[in-house]
């Protein structure tokens, strides 16, 4: 085999598709590498071999990552080891085994090299594992993995901080599923930031499977499913697929919801049969929140909670039967006396008087204009805040009062930290600025959430306080916030007395058919106060 040390023009490189490795251009470890060798070139040569498809190019078999490094750093040439004309079988050895042989590849990179080999040995996991010198097992995870999670997982893996810390163990956990619930998965994690150890998440998911052999309706369909744990016994137990069978578990959700659903509506109608008087359903504990209560409700309807009613006896004056959808009890037929506030005409209650209308929709109004000026503080440049000591004294303050999310996981702090430092001994204020930018980056993570935006007195003063420091003005937002039709009072509102019951005009003239009267938490704060 021929090799000589070249200078290869970039322009004439092509890229190899068996590089199992992703370059992270956004990645401080990749800046770093740029600059490196805008200033000094590249110091370890790539490895390159004639492209037989195209004449003149030359096939990279390794070094992407500075290859594109060189790229961005505006460079012509690249040092290069030209392997000449060898063949695809030689070029595969020196690409995965350049490539492979890193001890930093990502878990998704582990699977993409592994899917190049069950590619190549024509979907063989032995000879995979013997040429990359680990088990089987360890290669059917990252198989599974490569093949099973999905595009938008691999994406957010790269770009969404938040998901850093998860390993090749959550990872499989995940791509047991179908694309639908992953995306659930996907959206729960980042939604509350939660950060589970693998044993938290198999809880959790196991929590979320169901047991086929304790379906509640006709599970026939469901015995040779290709969605059930079952299908794929090496990745869950280490028992046979005969064992599992009767513990085989639904991995397809949305299919279950759908099919239990269903079967309740179905054995509700039934049982409304056996009490022709009326039949409701009770939830005999707290149904917490998520998809819980929504797919209850969508299988029986109106639920009282268990703080609407009281138990009592068949025979007990005002008890009605009421059929238990959760908590002790489930699937039982038990009497109950409704609250008074649980009952219809308790809940339509009183007319509320203008004066608690128009207190509502000052507190919907000033809700309104508090997230706007969150949105209008996050789209101030970051560089444009930390040359203002009025806004780093304001980011300071929103720090003292509530807290900043983080953007940096694992080694990511480390490499943050040094560089910054690094960056603080040649030039203090350059340094300064560096770690402002990324302290309001952090503070902005998750703002609206940490940020009181309920429209009450004390929230506006917050914001009015943190507003002069930014030098925006939130009475101007509030003015435009109510010129918009979605906070307008309704016209309806001045065909009503001031205890909110329709004038006799208006009545007599057909003009009021609906008012309506939503109550907000101001107006609730309004009524406890009489």
């Amino acid at each position: 085999m021929n090799e000589t040390y070249e200078m290869i023009i970039l322009a004439d490189i092509v890229l190899s598709k068996n590089n199992p490795r992703t370059v992270n251009q956004k990645s401080l470890s990749f800046i770093d590498l740029t600059e490196s060798i805008r200033g000094l070139g590249v110091i370890e040569p790539v490895h390159v071999r004639r492209c037989p498809e195209k004449k003149g190019r030359y096939e990279l078999l390794a070094g992407e990552r500075r290859y594109r490094a060189s790229l961005e750093a505006g460079r012509k040439d690249i040092k290069a080891i030209n392997h000449g004309d060898i063949t695809d079988a030689e070029a595969f050895e020196i690409t995965f085994a350049e490539n492979f042989g890193h001890e930093d590849l990502t878990t998704i990179e582990q699977g993409r090299a592994v899917g190049i080999l069950l590619e190549k040995y024509k979907g063989d996991y032995v000879a995979a594992a013997a040429k990359l010198g680990k088990s089987e097992k360890w290669v059917r995870t990252r198989g599974l993995i490569h093949s099973q999670l999905t595009g938008d997982w691999k994406e957010a893996l790269a770009t969404v901080p938040e998901l850093a810390y998860l390993t090749t163990a959550h990872l499989a956990l995940i791509a047991r599923f179908p694309a639908d619930t992953q995306k659930a998965i996907a959206g729960h994690i980042k939604q509350h930031y939660c950060r589970y150890s693998v044993a938290e998440l198999d809880k959790k998911l196991a929590d979320w499977l169901r047991l086929i052999a304790k379906a509640p309706f006709e599970n026939n369909d469901c015995q040779n499913c290709p969605k059930r744990s079952g299908a794929q016994p090496g990745l869950f137990s280490d028992k046979t697929e005969e064992d599992t069978g009767k513990n085989d578990k639904c991995l397809d959700l949305k299919c279950w919801d759908k099919k239990e659903i269903k079967f309740n509506k179905q054995k509700f109608a039934r049982l409304r049969e056996k009490y022709p008087g009326g039949l409701i359903c009770v939830a005999n504990g707290w149904m917490g929140g998520g998809d819980g209560p929504k797919k209850l409700k969508n299988s029986f309807g109106k639920i009282i909670n268990h703080y609407g009613f009281d138990k009592a006896g068949k025979k007990d004056k005002g008890s009605v039967p009421a059929l238990v959808v959760y908590g002790t009890g489930k699937g039982k037929v038990i009497y109950v006396k409704v609250k008074k506030q649980q009952s219809e005409k308790a809940a339509a209650g009183k007319p509320m008087s203008l004066k608690q209308l128009r207190a509502g929709l000052e507190q919907q109004r000033w809700t309104g204009t508090i997230r706007r000026f969150i949105e209008k503080i996050e789209k101030i440049p970051a560089v444009d805040r930390a040359g203002n000591p009025y806004s780093r004294f304001a980011t300071a303050l929103l720090i003292a009062a509530y807290g900043s999310g983080s953007l940096l996981y694992g080694t990511e702090k480390g490499r943050f930290m040094a560089k910054a430092v690094e960056e603080h001994k040649k030039d203090p204020v350059r340094g300064d600025v560096m770690v402002f930018e990324q302290l309001w980056e952090n503070v902005a993570v998750g703002l609206e959430n940490r940020m009181d935006t309920n429209g009450c007195e004390d929230s506006i003063c917050k914001a009015k306080l943190i507003s002069t420091y930014f030098g925006i003005d939130l009475d101007d937002i509030y003015g435009e916030v109510c010129k918009e039709k979605e906070f307008a009072e309704p016209a309806e509102w001045a065909l009503l007395n001031a205890n909110g019951m329709p004038k006799k005009t208006a009545l007599k003239a057909g003009k009021l058919k609906k008012v309506k009267v939503t109550k907000s938490a101001a107006a609730d704060k309004v009524e406890s106060e009489k």
